[in-house]
């Protein structure tokens, strides 16, 4: 329903019929987002016992502390999961700056409030507390920026099935896809929770939030650039489209290699000015370094799959999911059972690279016979091919990384600007309209002020 939404209020002009449009449809899919969440918070509360029961292979929580911890669990997520509707709706009506500085706020307050809540009590049931209480700020917040940017009309309605049947097909992908993507970014952790002790456990845990960063800063480019997609297809025009999808490719190689490089070679500087363990810290770096490789290469894809939506087009990307699923369960199964944590990170890595070429094939076909392969691939990989001698010197000289935390903290912040300013040198005539409506924002903001 998030891309759904975001591809309908792309579409639609900014005219008085155009704006009751857009809020019939959010009223729509808002209704039917909060009757699935609602759904799904039942049904969690009505197998919350068997489900924390069996979550654990081994754990010293009693029983009765994993009961109140997973229900700690679905109500954060029961209001983290709206969310996502209004993020779209944002995205859709050309809103990407709110969008993202709200993204950002609600990422920021919850590792500061978790940390304050884990500061007075480290336990898990105050790091849930620290979550519900952001996500439902978050949830508050980002309602009221959407209505503010949707004026209500007389011509609008508040519920449309007309809506509903015309993306019933779109949105029935989307949601498969949405479901096999959560059965592939979450099986090596349920596997590896169930098979596994809970040391390992956070060990893993640990690996994978630190490779999550790239897909992150992917997942905000791409949404951001979502709408001006749809814009481009609607009226497409080869030549110019070509420019585009190399422009905002080479924009997103630029700040996705110099993030990944930093992760890879500053990986025990990031990890321990996170964590402060310098045993933990070298025990998390091979499977962290195994899972960033991993993120990066599905990061560098995560355009073209943004393109193939804004052509309605789901097929592809189900077929590789389910190609994925298949392959993945019996070999990650097998793979953690023989070979423990090296199994699941080196598993996933596999997969994702395997799936790579595909990816990058079917997702960029398109009816005008256009092709559009090569930038998919060449900007991330001649933008690596000049950072990587870069960040090899560079952490040839950089400081031990267990001195200092707040060292740690300017060595990254340093090293990540060195590895962006020198790929935005290099993608400089790609990028120079990114660049130049940057300067007229700040300019218009110091002019303001």
């Amino acid at each position: 329903m998030t891309a759904t939404i975001t591809r309908q209020m792309a579409l639609y002009d900014h005219n008085q019929n155009s704006l009751a449009k857009k809020k019939t449809i959010f009223n729509t899919f808002e209704i039917l987002y909060f009757i699935i969440c609602i759904f799904l918070l039942g049904t969690g509360l009505v197998f919350l016992e068997q489900i924390s029961s069996n979550f654990f292979n081994e754990s010293e929580i009693t029983f009765d502390n994993k009961v109140n911890i997973f229900l700690l669990i679905l109500l954060a997520l029961f209001f983290q999961l709206p969310s996502s509707l209004y993020i779209g709706a944002l995205m859709g009506l050309d809103k990407q700056l709110s969008a993202n500085l709200l993204i950002s706020f609600a990422a920021l307050a919850r590792g500061t409030l978790a940390m304050l809540f884990l500061y007075f009590e480290p336990s898990l049931e105050n790091f849930f507390y620290s979550q519900i209480i952001v996500n439902v700020i978050y949830l508050i917040s980002l309602r009221i920026t959407v209505f503010r940017n949707l004026k209500s009309s007389k011509l609008e309605k508040r519920f449309d099935i007309q809506v509903v049947k015309d993306n019933l097909s779109f949105t029935s992908n989307m949601a498969l896809l949405s479901v096999l993507g959560v059965i592939l970014i979450n099986i090596d952790k349920l596997l590896v929770a169930n098979l596994l002790s809970l040391k390992e456990v956070g060990i893993y845990t640990l690996a994978f939030n630190l490779s999550t960063l790239p897909i992150m800063l992917c997942q905000i480019v791409s949404v951001s650039t979502y709408p001006t997609i749809i814009k481009e297809v609607q009226n497409f025009q080869e030549f110019a489209f070509k420019e585009f999808y190399l422009s905002i490719n080479s924009l997103m190689a630029s700040l996705l290699i110099p993030l990944s490089l930093t992760l890879i070679f500053f990986n025990n500087h990031i990890s321990f000015a996170w964590i402060g363990d310098i045993e933990l810290s070298k025990t998390v770096f091979i499977y962290s370094i195994i899972l960033i490789a991993a993120q990066t290469i599905q990061g560098s894809t995560m355009l073209a799959y943004y393109y193939a939506l804004s052509r309605e087009i789901t097929r592809p990307q189900i077929l590789i999911a389910i190609f994925s699923v298949i392959m993945l369960l019996p070999v990650m199964y097998f793979a953690i059972k023989s070979y423990g944590l090296y199994g699941a990170s080196l598993t996933l890595f596999a997969c994702i690279l395997i799936s790579y070429p595909f990816g990058v094939i079917y997702l960029n076909k398109n009816k005008e016979n256009v092709s559009l392969y090569s930038y998919s691939v060449s900007p991330y990989f001649k933008t690596l091919l000049i950072l990587l001698p870069i960040y090899y010197l560079m952490s040839l000289i950089s400081v031990e990384p267990f001195n200092s935390r707040i060292l740690n903290v300017f060595i990254i912040i340093l090293t990540v600007s060195v590895g962006v300013f020198v790929a935005i040198f290099k993608n400089y005539k790609h990028l120079e309209n990114y660049i130049s409506a940057l300067r007229k924002s700040i300019s218009t903001i110091v002019l303001r002020n």
